[in-house]
């Protein structure tokens, strides 16, 4: 098994290469439906505090 490394995401090129890392996980899996590439890019590119669109819910108890 090979090491699993966590990186932050900042260029736009990494963006990418995290949003499609799915198709290569998937990739033999006949039932699998990819999701829409430019839906999954524009929510990437909000701030993680607009990820989920309510303000006040990040971080409530």
């Amino acid at each position: 098994m090979s090491p699993i490394s966590i990186e932050k995401v900042e260029a736009q090129h990494q963006r990418r290469r995290f949003a499609t890392f799915p198709w290569q996980i998937y990739k033999d899996d006949p039932l699998w439906v990819p999701p829409l590439l430019p839906e999954r890019m524009k929510q990437l590119q909000k701030p993680p505090t607009e990820m989920f669109g309510d303000k006040k819910r990040i971080g409530a108890a």
